[in-house]
């Protein structure tokens, strides 16, 4: 495992935790749980291609 995938790994836990934090609240806040799902999945589609088999060239 990488560095990178590593430290991917830790900040997707983290926003995990900050969305599930957001949603106990008594009024969550849409913006801010707007804002974390999208981070969130911009860390996900960036751990998928790094992990991703590469391409077999032609």
């Amino acid at each position: 495992m990488t560095y990178e995938i590593f430290r991917l790994l830790n900040r997707h836990r983290q926003l995990d935790d900050a969305l599930r934090t957001e949603q106990q609240r008594r009024l969550p806040h849409i913006w801010r749980l707007q804002r974390l799902r999208r981070l969130k999945r911009a860390v996900k589609e960036r751990l998928n291609r790094l992990m991703a088999p590469p391409l077999a060239s032609i």
